[in-house]
């Protein structure tokens, strides 16, 4: 699946070092995100690369990051759901304790689905 959205935060997982981005509809942090993940290894080096580009030309210089200025990114990769709370029906809009979050930032993550594993990451215009 291919999805086009704006790149707004990007974290480390520290249990299995999956990279885990945020994309949001819009640039701004309070629209709903949706996490992508892109794990560690050969296979997903371009990427991974692509994205750190993105991220440090935006200032990042951490492995936990909210981009000051959102970019466009296309993301490819296979979608799937994650683990949904005990007896949820509503995939899309379950408000996710996922993402980051800080004292000026509340999680924006909504929905159990994500792409995993990204495949191709590209800024686009």
């Amino acid at each position: 699946m291919n999805l086009r959205a704006f790149l707004t935060a990007l974290f480390v997982c520290t249990s299995d070092h999956d990279l885990h981005v945020e994309l949001g509809e819009t640039p701004d942090w309070n629209g709903d995100h949706i996490v992508v993940e892109m794990s560690p290894g050969n296979d997903d080096c371009k990427a991974r690369a692509a994205l750190w580009r993105i991220a440090e030309k935006d200032g990042c210089a951490d492995d936990e990051c909210m981009l000051k200025k959102p970019v466009k990114v296309e993301v490819r990769g296979f979608m799937l759901t994650g683990t949904a709370p005990a007896g949820s029906t509503d995939y899309c809009h379950i408000i996710s304790p996922r993402g980051l979050k800080d004292a000026a930032h509340q999680s924006r993550v909504r929905g159990v689905w994500r792409l995993q594993p990204v495949l191709k990451l590209k800024k686009i215009s």
